[in-house]
């Protein structure tokens, strides 16, 4: 009996885990914005504006807020840091 517990153990707990072991790549991310002409390499994040969203005093048209590129946003512990703390993945999240 004490085997059959320490089997099951052995391929639940690797399987329940494999979720953690999965890196939180950028790209894979809901706030990730690609860019169109260098590709994911240089894509951003729309969770850290560099600049809001403005007003162009001259042509008074709006200008897009600039946002920081994923790979600073990996950088630093106090945006996602390595580990990816805000990372939401685009398969999870349905809207």
């Amino acid at each position: 009996m004490k085997n059959i517990i320490a089997v099951i153990f052995s391929i639940v707990v690797p399987v329940l885990s494999l979720h953690e072991i999965t890196p939180k790549l950028c790209v894979n991310c809901k706030f990730f914005m690609s860019n169109f002409l260098s590709g994911n390499s240089y894509g951003k994040c729309s969770l850290f504006p560099k600049t809001e969203m403005e007003i162009d005093l001259v042509t008074g048209m709006k200008r897009d807020a600039k946002y920081q590129f994923c790979s600073i946003a990996r950088d630093y512990d106090h945006m996602c840091g390595k580990e990816g703390k805000k990372y939401v993945s685009k398969r999870d999240h349905h809207s």
